[in-house]
């Protein structure tokens, strides 16, 4: 039986995004998992904004911002000039950290095509551009201004699991004006998520017989079940149905979980397939 499992595992680890026991990485620009393509590419200009569904499930998670805060006084001393910056809308969204500049300003990591994105620090919000003249400090970040692709890191991590991403970007310099260009997105798989992260109440979710052999039975006596989906451990959908008992004969033995969906939250159950 736990040979069978161990073969399962391997396969999973030949695709473009990865999982291992530990950690999950993704590569940058590949266009495997839950991927969106921002048709025509959309340029935010002064004072504008654009929001991202990362995981494409109706709620936005990020929110990238450009804005200009114009002169000091009458000096001419420009102050914050220009500042182009993501924000985490939901709070299991992080960004890849790069360093500290210039007054404690966080600056995000650019990658590039093909890097890895991965376990690393992340902050719920940073910046990619950053100009300052002024009679306080005087300091710019050219690193992701260049004329070419760039990708912010994204980590989506719930209690317990973590998923990577990536959204494509281009940043280009006007004068005193930094200018970006928003271009795609992608997570590679959508993360289990927790009964408690995303229901007020503690649910009491019941999964049996677990291990299962042909059928589970999902049972909660708190909430009336409205669907539920069973994935692999590599985040894809193997069913989705409103029935409570559920013929899982056709999965291979392995490691499963049921997501399920109430009206009163949303939770998650690992199912054990075994024969």
């Amino acid at each position: 039986m736990m040979k069978k499992i161990v073969i399962t595992l391997s396969v999973i680890l030949t695709c473009v995004f990865y999982q291992t026991a530990k950690a999950q990485y993704c590569i940058a620009g590949s266009t495997v998992g839950i991927y969106t393509d921002i048709v025509p590419d959309t340029a935010l200009y002064v004072n504008t904004s654009y929001s991202i569904d990362i995981n494409q499930d109706g709620t936005n998670d990020i929110l990238i911002t450009s804005y200009f805060h114009g002169t000091l006084g009458g000096s001419g001393k420009r102050i914050e000039n220009s500042r182009i910056y993501a924000t985490s809308l939901n709070n299991l969204v992080g960004f890849c950290f790069w360093k500290t500049f210039c007054n404690g300003t966080n600056l995000l990591m650019p990658f590039n095509m093909s890097d890895i994105v991965s376990n690393n620090t992340y902050i719920s919000a940073g910046y990619m551009s950053y100009l300052s003249q002024n009679a306080l400090e005087s300091c710019s970040n050219v690193e992701w201004i260049d004329n070419t692709d760039h990708y912010i890191g994204v980590r989506y991590a719930t209690n317990i699991d973590t998923a990577y991403g990536w959204i494509g970007v281009q940043l280009t310099q006007y004068g005193n004006v930094h200018r970006i260009t928003v271009k795609d997105f992608a997570l590679e798989r959508n993360p289990i998520v927790g009964l408690h992260e995303l229901s007020a109440n503690s649910l009491r979710v019941t999964a049996y017989p677990n291990p299962a052999q042909t059928q589970v039975h999902i049972k909660t006596d708190e909430a009336e079940i409205m669907q539920i989906k069973i994935v692999s451990i590599a985040g894809s959908e193997l069913i989705n149905t409103t029935q409570h008992i559920i013929d899982v004969s056709h999965l291979p033995n392995g490691i499963y979980f049921a997501q399920i969906k109430t009206d009163k939250g949303i939770g998650a159950r690992k199912i054990v397939v075994q024969r």
